[in-house]
């Protein structure tokens, strides 16, 4: 007797599985972002909408990533596995904790030396945003040469 048919099988069973696993994270993911629209937009204002919506978003938004980080490391990741391992994410990971580190000192900076109210408007948040966003990375990127990198190559060295 042979064990093919066994192994097809549970091949088969097993694709089936990740083929519904991937479709209700999917469809959680998609409930996350849609299913708040007309709860936080809708014309009027229904309590147990909101409770139930701040209550569960969060836990099942964090169900998925999980999911998706279990799946990438097990090899079902698929297109979502290769399109995260791409070289660029590789280099920005080295910059996102010293960004992170900065950007709430350069915000405060700049908001605390503001000398006239400010008023909100679309364009004014882009600028803010982007040059909030783009001075962190150059700072960052100053950071991480001067301090990070040279703490990375003394570690390599002692660990030989």
């Amino acid at each position: 007797m042979s064990c093919i048919p066994l192994n097809k099988a549970f091949a088969v069973k097993k694709h089936k599985l990740l083929l519904v696993i991937w479709t209700a994270m999917l469809a959680l993911m998609l409930g996350c972002i849609f299913a708040g629209h007309d709860t936080m937009l809708g014309p009027e204002y229904r309590k147990w909408d909101h409770v139930f919506y701040n209550t569960f978003v969060r836990p099942t938004w964090s169900i998925f990533i999980a999911w998706m980080v279990v799946a990438c490391v097990l090899g079902h990741g698929g297109i979502i596995n290769s399109f995260l391992s791409n070289k660029i994410f590789q280099v920005l990971s080295r910059f996102s904790y010293s960004v992170y580190l900065i950007h709430f000192v350069e915000i405060c900076l700049w908001e605390l030396s503001r000398k006239t109210g400010v008023y909100f408007t679309e364009v004014g948040m882009l600028f803010d945003f982007w040059g909030h966003f783009m001075f962190s990375l150059i700072i960052s990127y100053i950071w991480v040469l001067a301090f990070e990198a040279p703490v990375t190559a003394l570690e390599k060295l002692l660990l030989r």
